[in-house]
């Protein structure tokens, strides 16, 4: 199996490539930049790209979607209701850092409890809603993406346009929070970590617990 993680650009967001030793084939999600680094990494590998899947629609996470479509022409997913982000540079955030970036398209929309699988490697939505209205966790057998839902010690924040406290501490507690307490959580940023530490230490869980 191939879990690696690239964190990019001034936002510390991790990029992960996620695939298939046996066929080379891979996921790409949530590529926040044009990254070289990804390139070689994909090239040098010999890896086939068969989807682009975005967590949310955020600039920090969507900001490579183009760079990648040109280079591999997979498509790229993200969740119905986060779709207009690609495409509107006030929602995803681009236009407060004077870059305007408008993604191309998105091919494939996720819905919760959709799968996503290459070889051996079969990922499940989870909408988990909050941060975004749309944002999604990816979870496979032993480990889950959470974007930037849930993080080491934190929540992903919920005062930008779609965001919400009530929604972003539902998702937690009644889809991450009943996941094994061994499985491993890899966040759009930060470090890895796994759900029975962040119900033991995340400063948020009396909110989580007691919704």
């Amino acid at each position: 199996m191939i879990l690696n993680k690239f964190t990019l650009g001034m936002f510390a967001s991790n990029c992960y490539i996620l695939g298939s030793k046996e066929n080379k084939e891979c996921i790409i999600v949530d590529c926040g930049e044009k990254s070289q680094e990804v390139l070689d990494h994909i090239k040098t590998n010999n890896l086939i790209v068969k989807y682009i899947i975005n967590t949310h629609g955020h600039l920090d996470h969507i900001m490579g979607n183009n760079f990648l479509k040109q280079e591999f022409n997979a498509p790229l997913c993200i969740h119905p209701l986060d779709e207009k982000m690609l495409y509107n540079a006030l929602l995803n955030g681009s236009s407060f850092y004077s870059c305007d970036f408008i993604s191309e398209k998105a091919d494939m929309l996720l819905n919760d409890s959709d799968t996503i699988q290459i070889e051996n490697l079969k990922l499940t939505v989870l909408h988990t809603p909050g941060h975004s209205e749309g944002s999604i966790s990816l979870l496979a057998d032993n480990y889950v993406l959470t974007g930037d839902t849930l993080f080491q010690l934190g929540i992903g924040r919920t005062d930008l346009p779609g965001g919400s406290e009530n929604e972003i501490l539902n998702s937690i507690k009644n889809k991450l929070f009943q996941l094994d307490n061994k499985m491993k959580v890899y966040p759009g940023h930060g470090n890895p970590t796994t759900i029975g530490y962040e119900k033991q230490n995340n400063p948020f869980f009396d909110l989580i617990l007691y919704r």
